[in-house]
């Protein structure tokens, strides 16, 4: 497994400290072979073994400083050994507080979680809305009736903002947390957490819980050509970080996430590679780049401490908190509400308008290939998109009332 090495010490674990959202980091005790911290909003002792012929195995042992690292050592050994015999030792075994649901939650997302494209909107549900709720409860004691009480008031609550994304509840986020916390309990089961035999949650069914809630339905909106144009010359009044990244959505139609953390090493040879991790469909994504999107790479300042486009941080970290840019970026707009997203609705449509084949279409904007194309067409049409891409920004450039894109030039 992959991790720096060290002698763990006490003054070393004291300043450790808490990680931001999404980062993680495995360092392993080079006294006790096996023994690790894993270092995210907090440090947690774990084991990892794979014994001969078995399955690989981690035992979270507790978190540091509740449990001391000479404890963690014996309790490490203790595992190894019972792993090594055969035996799966009870996490319960190694803290007397690991059966409630607090606990069984963060390791379910430590555990569980790495490399989920979902994992920081998972982690938001289970620390606003169910651990603060349900954190103190031992598993083996919640019942089916507790958790339809805290979905049912999460289902009560406001529903989402004006940017799309939801702000506290409504029977959207209702039925999302109920398909998390299946997951998240249906894991501790298989565990035997807390002696947990059976997943509670089994019992709910999200229709007969939401009966009579009035759902969100699937958005339809598009831009036309006023307020695209009007968004356009907003960004580019608005300018960098967030005014540029919202022409390069227009530009490649991608989603959100996929452009706000583009790194200065997905570019090569003038095309974006999206790495798998990062994409909706776990396939890598290449887009070519026409020379437009060239010349707005080219003008992006690039950051010293970090690789990503987008940043407010020197590169460290991508652009974040896009509801308060959202915010201020509407303040100069005289449209319609409208969401991030609607900008990728309405590229493709106009992908459409400017004859791009369907097929290229779908590939310019990732969408993942069903049947004989998804199975064994591997080329990966390239000078298609590029061609789709390059069509787009002429139907664009009439939209924008230019003779040519860049407008900056």
């Amino acid at each position: 497994m992959k991790g720096n090495k060290r002698n763990l010490t006490d003054m070393w674990l004291q300043a450790q400290k808490p990680l931001l959202s999404g980062q993680r980091e495995t360092t392993w005790d080079s006294r006790v072979p096996g023994l690790c911290i894993r270092h995210s909003r907090k440090v947690a002792f774990y084991v990892y073994k794979r014994p001969k012929g078995g399955k690989q195995r981690w035992v979270y042992l507790g978190d540091y400083p509740v449990l001391g690292l000479a404890s963690a050592r014996e309790k490490a050994r203790d595992a190894l050994n019972a792993i090594e015999s055969g035996r799966i030792p009870s996490p319960t075994t190694h803290n007397t507080d690991d059966g409630t649901f607090s606990n069984a939650a963060e390791r379910f997302m430590q555990e569980c979680l790495n490399g989920k494209r979902t994992r920081d909107e998972i982690e938001q549900i289970f620390r606003n809305k169910l651990i603060p709720v349900l954190g103190t409860r031992r598993l083996s004691a919640i019942t089916p009736g507790d958790l339809k009480a805290v979905l049912r008031e999460i289902a009560d609550q406001a529903g989402r903002t004006a940017s799309g994304r939801i702000k506290s509840g409504g029977p959207h986020a209702a039925k999302k947390t109920l398909t998390y916390l299946y997951g998240m309990l249906r894991w501790c089961a298989y565990e035997e957490i807390d002696g947990l035999q059976d997943n509670p949650a089994r019992a709910i069914n999200a229709t007969d819980l939401l009966r009579g809630k009035e759902f969100n339905r699937h958005r339809e909106r598009t831009l036309d050509d006023a307020e695209l144009r009007a968004i356009w010359n907003r960004a580019e009044e608005f300018g960098y970080p967030y005014g540029t990244l919202i022409q390069a959505l227009i530009l490649t139609g991608q989603r959100l996430c996929e452009i706000a953390d583009l790194g200065w090493s997905e570019i090569r040879n003038n095309q974006l590679h999206i790495p798998a991790e990062r994409m909706k469909n776990k396939r890598e994504h290449i887009l070519p780049l026409t020379a437009e999107m060239q010349a707005l790479v080219a003008r992006l300042p690039r950051g010293s401490a970090g690789d990503y486009l987008f940043t407010t941080t020197d590169g460290r970290r991508p652009v974040s908190g896009f509801g308060w840019y959202k915010r201020r970026f509407d303040e100069g707009l005289d449209i319609a509400p409208w969401q991030i997203h609607d900008i990728r609705r309405t590229v493709r449509t106009n992908l459409a308008k400017a004859q791009v084949p369907v097929f290229d279409a779908e590939l310019i904007i990732a969408h993942q290939q069903s049947g004989v194309h998804g199975v064994y067409d591997k080329h990966r049409y390239n000078q298609e998109k590029l061609n789709g891409l390059s069509k787009w920004e002429e139907l664009l450039a009439r939209i924008l009332e230019c003779d040519a894109l860049p407008v900056w030039r």
